[in-house]
């Protein structure tokens, strides 16, 4: 193998990037360069990974021809990294005072962490820009296929046999004596689908943690995924095409911001149709129905919309004893959820609770479209080691603050004082972190100095701001005893699913979509999972017991998180869950390419 790529395995095998990666990239081109008695010219960008090279033209009088030469790891193949590659080569092509030839090197290095990906699907799309496309995934082997435009692609051994080809007129095709055979079908079309949400990251809370997992998933599948939002910085961007997504957003219009831009819909190349469009509750499903009727409704795309929680559940559990109703706000969203959902393709409940709930709202409105329960897979984080337990006693309950009593949070404090009344040693009190409290807000302090009453200066009390630091989190996870949800109501739970990835002991509500699904994964319900519903005293005793018990053995719970991690790794994974979900589209998971139904 050619030394500059076994140096570039290496890198991409030891995760580097920035700089060093930069420097190996040049190393191939020089190579290249050599070979072709080329020179090698300033790079494109940082971000696109390549280097160009200009070889004059040969002494039969051929065209110059400009080399571009790409080197990415397979975690940053992506969509908009092949788009933004096409864009540059158009850019110098319609410059060019000459006409040249343009070909592209493009090595993908290092061990496969995506096999949707196919040659061919790179050749379609990159021959728009280019005369000859070698792509080569090299790890322990080389595998190069090389494309010319008009010509059928060819294999070929290695790098030494490819390079060559870069430069090399591509061949006439014969003189047909009989009828020329019809033509070989296109390549199939790969999926387009685009989700609208309100951000990349996870400001705004689990519905765009979801839909930015949701998104990546599709791109890891093999399908062409935009997410529009109303705005989208340079650094989002960025990161969203690192998980293979295309990240855009409308143009602007003077006097119309937040959400409300999104129905003019997104930036895109001319001639963009969507086959699916994905729109989220009540905050962003009324915009995907939007686009799905306006900007492109000559396409007919299916519509999907997903449901993250239950109006009617979620407004009940806020309400305060003695506090003024939610009864009309309740029936407003409610109604707004129930018809965003009767008009659509398909139907997606965030696991087992609101698949059921949403499925019931729908009962007697006709033609009503199929649900499918969604089973997030687990985010991808290194747990902890179960044999080291934290040695201070700490519990994280990671929410909202400002939603008190919905969260549970005055559950898990009043519990809490009374672990804390149990315990003569001041040594093995426990504390609790809260993450989610806000800061700079006219609630701020009343949300504190309510959570302090509560304490009764018995509980030891740290509060830490709601942030959308994935980092931040995972730290925090990793720091404590024991995480706790105990929500009097919660459409799924992510946070506590976060530290069950996380391997952390948790305590969750039984009024949870996660509960309902760890019920059905273990096949009855789990020590995990604890009443919220009862008199104040039953339930504050019910949830000090387990506390007390998770904190008082910390060696056997860690372990016991362990073998719930790896029990619903057996069960759920992304992969699984968009591969189901495609085929509720008709869009065959095998294949990727959109399946037609009988008499359609």
């Amino acid at each position: 193998m050619e030394d500059s790529l076994g140096a570039l395995v290496e890198a991409a095998r030891g995760r580097q990037f920035g700089s060093a990666w930069a420097r190996l990239i040049t190393n191939l081109a020089e190579a290249v360069a050599a070979r072709l008695q080329g020179r090698v010219g300033h790079p494109d960008s940082d971000w696109l990974a390549s280097r160009v090279i200009r070889v004059g033209p040969p002494d039969d009088g051929g065209r110059a021809t400009e080399v571009t030469v790409a080197a990415w790891r397979w975690q940053d193949l992506s969509g908009a990294r092949i788009a933004a590659t096409v864009r540059a080569a158009i850019q110098r092509r319609q410059e060019a005072a000459e006409a040249h030839r343009f070909a592209l090197l493009l090595v993908i290095a290092g061990p496969a962490v995506n096999g949707a990906w196919q040659p061919q699907w790179l050749d379609d799309d990159l021959l728009a820009a280019f005369d000859t496309v070698a792509v080569g995934f090299v790890d322990d082997g080389e595998d190069w296929t090389v494309s010319s435009r008009g010509g059928a692609p060819q294999r070929a051994p290695s790098f030494e046999v490819v390079v060559p080809l870069l430069t090399a007129e591509p061949a006439a095709p014969p003189r047909q004596r009989h009828p020329e055979p019809a033509p070989a079908p296109a390549p199939a079309r790969r999926p387009q689908v685009l989700l609208v949400a309100g951000e990349w990251g996870s400001k705004f809370g689990g519905l765009s943690t979801l839909n930015r997992d949701l998104a990546t998933a599709l791109a890891a599948a093999g399908v062409v995924v935009h997410v529009c939002v109303p705005r989208a910085s340079a650094a989002d961007v960025e990161l969203a095409a690192r998980s293979g997504v295309n990240l855009v957003a409308p143009d602007p219009i003077p006097g119309i911001g937040d959400a409300g831009i999104l129905l003019a819909g997104p930036r895109v190349e001319e001639g963009y149709q969507p086959d699916v469009i994905i729109g989220h509750g009540r905050q962003y499903g009324p915009y995907a129905y939007g686009l799905q009727h306006t900007r492109f409704r000559t396409a007919k795309p299916k519509r999907v919309h997903v449901v993250h929680v239950d109006p009617e559940q979620l407004e009940a559990a806020k309400e305060k004893p003695g506090g003024p109703s939610r009864m009309t706000i309740t029936e407003e969203r409610r109604t707004l959820e129930r018809r965003l959902s009767v008009d659509a393709d398909l139907v997606v409940g965030v696991g087992p609770l609101l698949t059921e709930m949403i499925r019931d709202a729908m009962r007697g409105y006709g033609n009503q479209p199929e649900v499918f329960e969604l089973r997030p897979g687990l985010r991808d984080w290194r747990p902890v080691d179960p044999a080291d337990p934290p040695a201070l006693r700490r519990v994280l309950l990671i929410a909202r603050a400002e939603d008190v009593r919905s969260k549970g949070i005055d559950i898990a404090v009043r519990a809490l004082v009374e672990v804390t009344d149990r315990q003569s040693d001041p040594d093995r009190t426990p504390r609790l972190t809260i993450r989610g409290v806000p800061e700079h807000t006219e609630e701020d302090e009343d949300v504190r100095r309510e959570l302090r009453r509560l304490a009764r200066k018995k509980l030891k009390l740290s509060f830490r701001p709601y942030t959308v630091d994935e980092e931040a989190i995972r730290d925090d996870l990793w720091g404590a005893r024991l995480a706790i949800m105990p929500s009097r109501h919660e459409g799924f739970g992510l946070a506590a699913y976060e530290a069950i990835a996380a391997g952390v002991p948790v305590r969750i509500s039984q009024e949870s979509g996660l509960a309902q699904m760890l019920t059905k994964i273990i096949g009855g319900t789990p020590r995990e999972v604890v009443r919220v519903r009862g008199s104040e005293a039953e339930i504050e005793k019910i949830w000090a017991n387990t506390i007390s018990d998770a904190l008082a053995e910390p060696k056997p719970a860690f372990e016991r998180a362990a073998w719930l991690r790896n029990r619903i790794l057996q069960e759920v994974s992304w992969e699984k869950t968009v591969q189901d979900l495609l085929g509720k589209l008709d869009i065959d998971p095998a294949t990727l390419t959109r399946s037609v139904r009988a008499g359609a």
